[in-house]
């Protein structure tokens, strides 16, 4: 009895792994391009600072961006969550994000927050807003000129 549930239990667990297959995606499919169109809005022109690139290849090769700060603090579910920049009326834009730095449990861990004047990005921010340990932030419009 004891070896015929053994056996019943080695195959429930080995034909599942068993039955997996790789997908192989050929090199042709994995180098297709996409063309999209843009519609540029014209009193927002200057927030943007490389011309716009109407072909997408592979995502991963695309560079366009600005590093607003940085945190050793990576989780993947982190770039999953909230607003993580605001877009003004009039041009300006804030950002967060979880911001840490100190191995080993992140007792550093808060917001990071830097702020673009319509014209350029703030300098990094090196240390996180809050007093106390903090995460997951996200950033709205708040009255007329503040910020949440």
């Amino acid at each position: 009895m004891k070896r015929i549930l053994l056996s019943a239990l080695i195959l429930v667990l080995v034909l599942p792994v068993l039955s997996q297959k790789r997908l192989n995606i050929s090199k042709e499919k994995a180098n297709i391009t996409r063309t999209a169109s843009v519609q540029s809005i014209p009193e927002k022109e200057h927030f943007i600072t490389k011309p716009i690139n109407k072909t997408v290849a592979n995502p991963s090769q695309n560079k366009f961006g600005y590093e607003v700060g940085t945190t050793v603090y990576d989780l993947q579910s982190i770039g999953a969550l909230s607003n993580r920049v605001w877009l003004f009326d009039d041009g300006s834009a804030s950002a967060v994000w979880t911001m840490g730095f100190e191995d080993d449990d992140f007792p550093d861990r808060g917001t990071g927050y830097n702020y673009f004047n319509g014209f350029e990005w703030g300098p990094a921010p090196t240390q996180r807003i809050e007093d106390v340990r903090t995460g997951w932030p996200s950033i709205a419009a708040w009255g007329e000129n503040g910020e949440i």
